[in-house]
């Protein structure tokens, strides 16, 4: 390092330092920051670190340096947003690197001691870049904002802003502030009661009622919701069911459900809940009613469903109800249907089934993990599975390229398996596996990738 030419010019720069009385450091200072890129954001992360390591403020201008700061963090992520604005998106790295400056930014807006003026200053310059609500930043720089928003008249100033831009969303962002920073119940009931249309409206507006232990309003909110909301109701339906379930009102409760299922949502969820309301009161006949109407809303897991009636109905009743859940899941759930079958000691019907797997009505085979299957009755049809594993090969073979020949290799290796430790075949393996090679000669990366069977 301290050979001939080289820079070793530290020490001179330290002496010349030195040399310099306080006006003269200024200069340089002033020097620097005019003429190198990022130096302003360097001084002042460095007086924002030594303010933190005194414990707190350093002096009355602390928050000007969280300010200006925060300043230098909003300019070096702007341009980037701005592009993305224009373009509707841009490059992930870019991307990444603007969530970076707006990270530095919200923490500051959080935590730091900006003067009113300069927060609000950059509330203005960052819904600049929000409004036009295409960079796909739009959560971020809302976050920003509404970290900057600290004092009634920010709040104010803040819907007089997203008024300019009318949209439901700007809607909500208002019936938030003035429910719960401004708490101006006047408003935000104003404003929420015009613009009820989806379920998450009336129950946000039955859940501030809630809040206010207004019962009477929230359950009429709640009732009005369940007919009107479009969307999700999910939510209100809970809240009914609960409340008539406290009262045990088994006929409102029927009422609720009905509801669900001929607005066509929740309608399993309801017919559950009302089917444990009635279980844990004794009522048989009820709750029995309740499970079998469930089985028309059955959209998956049928093997628990199959298991939960066979351990509730009586014989009589589960007899009647049996064959029914058996055939709804083959045509529904296959997955279900074969772990029923395994239940009731059918592997046979296990067997032929992922052999021969039925249709869709594209006429492509039911999705459906078969192999978990095959593994399960492995043991029992040794021959039928090591044909099961090489068909699964062969498939992934078809499809070519270098992740589908790893995975024949895979199902390849089962197969092998089977032949070698089960069917005690091994002469029948290398023989296969030599004439599926031989045809497949002119694919190296399949043989790369079958190398070691």
């Amino acid at each position: 390092m301290g050979g001939k030419g080289s820079r070793e010019t530290v020490g001179g720069i330290e002496e010349e330092l030195e040399k310099l009385d306080l006006a003269q450091l200024r200069k340089l200072v002033h020097h620097l920051l005019s003429h190198v890129p990022d130096a302003n954001l360097t001084a002042l992360e460095w007086f924002k670190g030594r303010q933190e390591r005194k414990g707190g403020k350093t002096s009355a201008g602390s928050g000007v340096i969280d300010g200006e700061l925060a300043g230098e963090y909003w300019d070096n992520a702007r341009p980037i947003i701005s592009k993305f604005n224009e373009y509707g998106g841009g490059p992930n790295e870019d991307e990444e690197e603007a969530y970076g400056w707006l990270d530095k930014v919200q923490q500051l807006a959080e935590k730091g001691d900006l003067p009113s003026e300069i927060r609000m200053g950059l509330a203005d310059d960052v819904l600049e870049e929000y409004f036009p609500r295409n960079s796909g930043f739009d959560d971020a720089l809302m976050d920003i904002v509404f970290a900057l928003c600290r004092e009634k008249d920010d709040w104010i100033y803040l819907i007089k802003r997203l008024r300019e831009h009318p949209s439901r969303w700007h809607d909500k962002l208002i019936l938030e502030i003035e429910k719960d920073h401004l708490r101006d119940d006047r408003a935000y009931l104003n404003l929420r009661k015009k613009t009820l249309q989806y379920g998450l409206d009336y129950w946000d507006l039955a859940g501030y009622y809630i809040g206010k232990n207004d019962m009477e309003n929230a359950l009429k909110t709640s009732e009005e919701g369940i007919l009107k909301g479009e969307g999700r109701i999910e939510e209100m339906l809970v809240f009914l069911f609960e409340h008539y379930a406290k009262k045990k009102d088994p006929g409102e409760l029927e009422r609720i459900v009905q509801t669900s299922i001929t607005r066509g949502t929740d309608e399993r969820m309801m017919l559950d809940r009302l089917f444990r309301y009635y279980k844990a009161r004794g009522d048989y006949e009820s709750a029995k009613r309740a499970a079998l109407r469930a089985c028309d809303h059955i959209h998956g897991g049928y093997f628990e469903e199959y298991r939960r009636l066979k351990d509730f109905l009586s014989g009589s009743d589960w007899k009647a109800i049996e064959n029914r859940i058996l055939q709804d899941s083959k045509k529904k759930d296959l997955d279900g249907f074969l772990d029923i079958c395994l239940s009731r000691g059918e592997k046979k019907t296990v067997m032929k089934t992922i052999l021969r797997p039925p249709k869709d009505r594209w006429g492509m085979p039911q999705d459906c993990d078969y192999d978990r299957f095959a593994r399960r009755i492995g043991p029992d049809f040794p021959k039928e599975m090591a044909e099961y594993f090489w068909r699964r090969a062969s498939y992934f073979i078809s499809m070519k390229g270098r992740d589908s020949y790893r995975a024949a290799a895979a199902y390849l290796s089962a197969s092998k398996d089977i032949y070698l430790n089960r069917l005690k075949d091994p002469d029948g393996w290398t023989r296969r596996f030599e004439r599926l090679k031989a045809g497949l000669r002119n694919r190296p990366a399949f043989l790369d990738e079958a190398r070691g069977l």
